[in-house]
């Protein structure tokens, strides 16, 4: 979810800083809870706390967590929320949580909404309810489309599994275009679920482990069969799903694919091109007999950063990080795979879009990793910095820096090419329009006497 297009990989990779120094460092703050969800830049965490499932809103302020509005608390409204059902947009003010309610002596699991306004949680009603707890949320970016699945659902067939989309119009939540109904029964289609930042691609899996990617063609969704043909041979439902902003590129993660006494895990991730699809670089195998590699999965917006956990490595460094070199999958950093010295036994983490900040579970506690950049080829000496004010925006920005002297400024659209340029002598501050932009994520390059300032700027479209 909320990624971004493919064309960036390429400009990424010729514009990106060569780092020469980064490690990730983990804070001392520590949070309890058993469940969470981060916004697209890292700045709002939401956990769900221990028994009986309280939803609490963080924002990341000098550089710690710190707890704003007040908490989503579990009652007879909403009954009680389940810890691991937790799903924001790509700007965390947008909420989807299941929880579980008796009702006439039923049984009744519940898929609520709520939206963040005015420092508080607004209720938006339910999206879905049924006798099972086995569904998948996951929103668009911009959190106008929300992914409900049920896989034991038997509209269609006895336990075949639906996908149902929801869209935000018109101040409320509507179905949008059809149903997708699962096409074997007790088959449970939606097992595991993703869908891309532009809410226009979905790829979901069954209990067989088939997996199937579904588009929006305007009208309905359809489903892209190629992506199952050449997947088939997989035959474990363990999967983990990511997407690129425009679901052009697909991460999946196969944390069991053999059997019980060797379970490595494999991650591979494949490109969309005129329908068809096609592996990028080779799998990615777990390190040891039972790594169980992909059990999380995350594709950075341009699809050309990978990070995937390996809970059953035993090894210290459980969560790694890939950059696509253009030909090859190549380790380019791993996660410490302790705090305070406890081990990880099961590392459900949840990464930023730029993945410089990552969240992490295990034995009720939930710590927090930033990844240091200190040194560049280019950033030797001092280098002034470039603030973006707001960011994400929509309507307008502000570029300011300290350093006077020369300045030129080029933003790049999201194709890679140039949208915007301009020089000026001894300016410290540019306002660009944004309005008529296409959402998605601009890099912005700045020199300033010679030296130059990479950014990137995200638009969004409301």
């Amino acid at each position: 979810m909320h990624r971004l297009p493919l064309s960036l990989a390429f400009l990424f990779l010729v514009i990106a800083p060569n780092v020469t120094g980064q490690t990730w460092r983990a804070i001392p703050q520590q949070l309890e809870g058993r469940a969470f969800a981060l916004s697209a830049d890292g700045n709002v965490l939401v956990v769900s706390e221990n028994f009986p499932g309280e939803l609490q809103r963080y924002e990341w302020k000098q550089e710690r967590w710190q707890a704003v509005g007040q908490p989503i608390v579990s009652d007879s409204n909403y009954g009680f929320f389940y810890h691991q059902y937790v799903a924001i947009d790509g700007r965390g003010d947008r909420l989807m949580a299941i929880a579980t309610q008796t009702i006439d002596s039923q049984t009744v699991h519940r898929v609520h909404v709520f939206h963040w306004r005015s420092n508080k949680w607004l209720y938006r009603g339910v999206l879905k309810e049924s006798p099972y707890v086995f569904m998948g949320i996951d929103f668009s970016y911009d959190g106008n489309t929300a992914v409900v699945s049920d896989r034991t659902n038997s509209d269609s067939l006895a336990f075949g599994g639906v996908i149902d989309v929801f869209a935000w119009e018109q101040n409320r939540w509507r179905l949008k275009g059809n149903r997708i109904f699962g096409d074997t029964k007790e088959r449970g289609l939606g097992y595991s679920l993703s869908v891309s930042g532009d809410g226009e691609h979905i790829v979901a899996n069954n209990n067989l482990g088939s997996i199937y990617a579904y588009h929006w063609n305007g009208q309905q969704w359809v489903v892209d069969t190629q992506l199952n043909s050449f997947v088939i041979f997989w035959s474990q439902p363990n999967k983990s799903f990511d997407f690129s902003f425009d679901g052009r590129i697909l991460a999946a993660g196969e944390y069991s694919t053999i059997s019980t006494s060797y379970d490595p895990g494999s991650v591979w991730v494949a490109e969309q091109q005129s329908n068809n699809w096609s592996i990028l670089g080779d799998t990615i195998n777990g390190t040891s007999n039972l790594a169980y590699a992909g059990y999380n999965t995350y594709l950075n917006p341009a699809g050309n950063q990978l990070m995937i956990s390996m809970p059953g490595n035993p090894e210290d460094d459980q969560i790694k990080q890939y950059h696509w070199t253009g030909n090859s999958w190549q380790l380019a950093h791993t996660v410490p795979g302790d705090f305070n010295n406890a081990p990880l036994n099961y590392p459900f983490f949840a990464v930023n879009d730029s993945m410089d900040r990552l969240v992490r579970f295990d034995q009720s506690k939930i710590a927090t990793y930033i990844l240091d950049t200190l040194t560049t080829v280019e950033s030797v000496q001092s280098m002034p910095d470039l603030q973006l004010f707001p960011n994400p925006a929509t309507q307008a920005v502000t570029l300011s820096w300290e350093a006077p002297g020369e300045v030129t400024c080029q933003v790049y659209d999201p194709m890679g090419r140039v949208q915007w340029q301009r020089t000026c002598h001894d300016c410290r501050q540019m306002t660009l329009s944004t309005a008529k932009w296409a959402a998605g994520l601009y890099p912005i390059l700045l020199q300033v006497n010679g030296k130059t300032i990479r950014k990137k700027l995200l638009v969004i479209q409301e």
